[in-house]
């Protein structure tokens, strides 16, 4: 994490994992849960989807999708802020799905290049950017 944009975004984000989701629940109007499931519908994950979440976040859409697939698929989770990545991880490991996620600290300008660069993912979303998406359109 060399540059202050990132340091920035891994600074903000560190401080409010817990409350997150609520601010996004209030932010959105109720509208992000809607939001996520669309991004599901339209992905269509098969059972054995290897699916990547960049902005990963507190794991919301992560356990969207791993809801979706079974034990045989696969989500994984990437995101900047290890605080949030570590809000993920308990919330899903709560919900009985964590043997099908996997998370991943790391720069999402990184990852092809140091991460997976063999990996083939069959869906790959970012929850900021399909909800950014859908307000703007």
């Amino acid at each position: 994490m060399y540059d202050s944009k990132a340091r920035y975004v891994r600074s903000l984000f560190s401080k409010v994992p817990l409350e997150y989701d609520l601010l996004l629940g209030l932010l959105s109007f109720g509208q992000d849960r809607k939001w996520r499931a669309f991004v599901v519908e339209q992905a269509e994950p098969l059972a054995d989807s290897l699916v990547l979440d960049v902005a990963t976040g507190t794991g919301l859409l992560a356990a969207d999708f791993a809801n979706a697939i079974t034990k045989e698929g696969l989500v994984v989770g990437v995101d900047l802020t290890l605080t949030m990545l570590q809000t993920a991880k308990e919330r899903l490991r709560r919900k009985g799905l964590a043997g099908r996620t996997d998370w991943v600290l790391a720069r999402a300008e990184n990852l092809r290049v140091c991460l997976f660069e063999k990996t083939v993912f069959v869906l790959h979303q970012s929850a900021l950017r399909s909800e950014t998406c859908q307000m703007l359109g």
